[in-house]
């Protein structure tokens, strides 16, 4: 009997963080970083450049004021206007899509969305997470 590959994917009640920039239809840069996002529960999530470099930053990701992942020489926005920017949403993808590997769509609810203009630090990141959990009356 020929043997068939049948790999069910686990849930492993994290999810996968999924960040990109785009300039028209060539993606410029892409963070990808797996099982990463607890479920179900209130997260801290930032992401950041480590430099003042304009143009080809190194990246950070923070989960919950702890860095889980660093990008060397990232990419940021050609222009300080842009389109089509989504969170939790592809430009590609949509409910009919019958594409095997489409984009999953965000569901849950977001709180104290920020975009800054500078790098942030360590210790701005941990105030913000802190300054969150204080809000939302979390221990």
């Amino acid at each position: 009997f020929p043997s068939h590959d049948r790999r069910v994917k686990k849930d492993t009640g994290k999810a996968t963080l999924l960040f990109e920039v785009w300039d028209q239809q060539s993606r410029k840069m892409s963070i990808k970083v797996p099982s990463v996002i607890p479920k179900k529960k209130w997260v801290h999530i930032c992401i950041t450049a480590m430099s003042d470099d304009a143009f080809r930053p190194d990246m950070a990701v923070y989960i919950d004021g702890q860095k889980v992942m660093e990008k060397e020489s990232g990419w940021l926005p050609a222009t300080s206007t842009m389109s089509n920017c989504y969170l939790g949403k592809s430009n590609w993808a949509n409910d009919t899509s019958t594409f095997e590997n489409r984009d999953e769509t965000f569901k849950g609810r977001i709180f104290d969305f920020r975009a800054y203009r500078k790098s942030l630090k360590a210790d701005i990141i941990q105030d913000s997470f802190d300054w969150g959990k204080e809000k939302l009356n979390l221990k």
